[in-house]
């Protein structure tokens, strides 16, 4: 496949997106930009073995609702989400495909004069699985994160609290 322009609004949004996240206590396993060829959109591609402990109903509830309460990026709605476990095909082929130990970090051009809105790089897309098509510029992070049973439920529960203690903006 030719090249992809992932607008500059999509990266800055994600990056706020993983940053927002980690501030809530979830830090993933991957976070991504892909390309959906069956929608001809971009999605955000969410991997995190907390989808195998609590389920995609409530990791969506949760998202949701810090989308409602305002903290995650307007441009970053819970239906351009896609959650996905490590065990999962699509995660294994991204190990493959990346190796592991990426995280890139904001994406803010260091010339002051540059307008952000105004950058956008076409990418060559470097790896497809199924519909989704992946290139190495739009991985926030990607890596291994072992934890045992014990912690994982630990740090579900900080995340499930954080959310629940947002206020819904009006």
């Amino acid at each position: 496949m030719a090249g992809l322009t992932l607008p500059f609004e999509h990266l800055r949004a994600g990056a706020e997106y993983r940053d927002t996240l980690k501030r809530l206590g979830l830090d993933p396993e991957g976070l991504l930009w892909a390309y959906d060829r069956s929608l001809n959109a971009f999605v955000l591609v969410l991997v995190t073995a907390h989808l195998d402990f609590a389920g995609p109903l409530q990791m969506y509830r949760l998202l949701t609702r810090a989308y409602n309460a305002s903290v995650t990026p307007a441009l970053i709605d819970p239906f351009i989400v896609r959650l996905h476990s490590p065990k999962q095909e699509i995660a294994r082929a991204l190990r493959e495909g990346y190796g592991l130990d990426i995280t890139i970090g904001p994406f803010v051009p260091d010339d002051p004069t540059i307008d952000p809105s105004s950058v956008s790089v076409e990418t060559r897309i470097t790896l497809d699985v199924g519909d989704l098509s992946f290139a190495h510029e739009w991985v926030y992070q990607l890596r291994d994160q072992k934890m045992p049973p014990a912690e994982r439920s630990r740090h579900w529960r900080r995340f499930e609290k954080n959310v629940e203690a947002l206020q819904i903006a009006a």
